[in-house]
């Protein structure tokens, strides 16, 4: 009888169905960097391999339920840069202008003639909305759609867009890696240079500061600066030890004392106020976007390259561990207007929603 029970239990259990999920879409589209063509073919290779050796899997599940949604949206086009002032007030800009604007509930896409690639949005009000890219700055006034600003110099890319809160000056740095552009008062106003010719500075990447008086910026091979007084003179900024080579590609923080930076080869880097530390992500993801609601609830994006379940890194004090979405493409922004409301954006149009559930 043992030997019978035995063999109906090895039939019931292989004989039922998994609760496969279909694989996530194949985007397909340009990737904003092409440093890693040769590594996505190489996944990819291993994906069909995998899909071969389990001839039982007709789709396999790579990716377990998630607290990320994929959000509606009316473009394919990637998107390089997501900002807003609440959680119904957001916006998310990319390649050939795109511009879309968040209500709470929908993503639509918003006017606009220009279509030079968008890479930094920043909100000081729903009156005065700044997107900015390769040789231009866009501003938006409330209205219907998107009109032109001061441009400085039609090669001055421009990468990252910060304000103070309060603020009528806001601050941009970009490719060119001699100048850190401001710019006060009207939206057409002139953007001013702060200059390090000479220095031999990269390519400046992302921008934040505790005040104004107090900016950080991060950039090529691991530079880090930081600003103490007039931000709008030379002499006020200092180049930092940040201990890394790798391209740094975005900051964010709460306090001089609690900042945090990242960028290529998994690179993670925390600032207590008096040094910058490596900390330990576990990944080799090339990380674009950096946010959080508090110093100790804070998400990072990126390229997985070769890990497709490493594109969403959080850190919640004590080490940084994988948020899986729900497809695995590359993510090159992210925002939020609390711990249960963050928006991720990346290839394809792809617009992720996590809200903490």
């Amino acid at each position: 009888m043992r030997w019978f029970l035995g063999i109906l239990f090895l039939v019931v259990a292989t004989g039922c169905s998994g609760d496969d999920k279909p694989p996530a879409p194949d985007l397909g589209l340009d990737r904003a960097v092409k440093d890693v063509g040769a590594g996505e073919a190489l996944e990819a290779g291993r994906d069909a391999a995998r899909d071969v050796a389990r001839p039982d899997q007709k789709k396999p599940d790579l990716y377990p339920p998630s607290a990320w949604t994929v959000q509606p949206v009316s473009t394919a086009e990637p998107l390089y840069a997501v900002w807003g002032l609440s959680a119904t007030s957001a916006f998310a800009v990319g390649k050939g202008g795109t511009i879309l604007r968040y209500d709470g509930k929908a993503w639509t896409s918003m006017v606009n003639t220009e279509t030079a690639d968008l890479y930094a949005i920043w909100a000081l009000s729903p009156q005065e909305v700044y997107a900015a890219g390769d040789g231009i700055v866009l501003y938006f006034d409330g209205g219907t759609e998107w009109k032109k600003g001061y441009a400085t110099t039609s090669s001055f890319n421009f990468r990252a867009l910060w304000a103070a809160q309060g603020s009528k000056t806001i601050w941009g740095v970009g490719e060119m890696g001699g100048y850190i552009r401001y710019k006060t008062g009207t939206p057409t106003a002139y953007w001013s240079s702060v200059s390090f010719y000479g220095k031999g500075y990269g390519a400046m990447n992302g921008i934040w500061g505790v005040s104004e008086t107090e900016i950080y910026v991060v950039g090529q091979k691991g530079l880090i600066l930081k600003c103490s007084g007039d931000c709008t003179k030379a002499a006020s900024w200092t180049e930092q030890v940040s201990g890394v080579s790798s391209d740094l590609r975005a900051i964010w923080g709460v306090s001089s004392g609690d900042l945090f930076a990242a960028g290529f080869d998994g690179t993670i880097l925390h600032y207590d106020g008096s040094k910058w530390s490596t900390m330990a992500s576990q990944s080799s993801s090339y990380f674009y976007g950096l946010w959080g609601s508090a110093g100790k609830n804070v998400f990072v994006v990126g390229d997985p390259i070769f890990k497709k379940d490493e594109s969403v890194l959080r850190y919640q004090g004590s080490t940084w561990a994988k948020l899986v979405p729900p497809v695995a493409t590359p993510l090159y922004a992210v925002w939020g207007s609390s711990a249960t409301d963050v928006h991720a954006v990346g290839k394809g149009g792809l617009i992720l929603h996590y809200d903490g559930k």
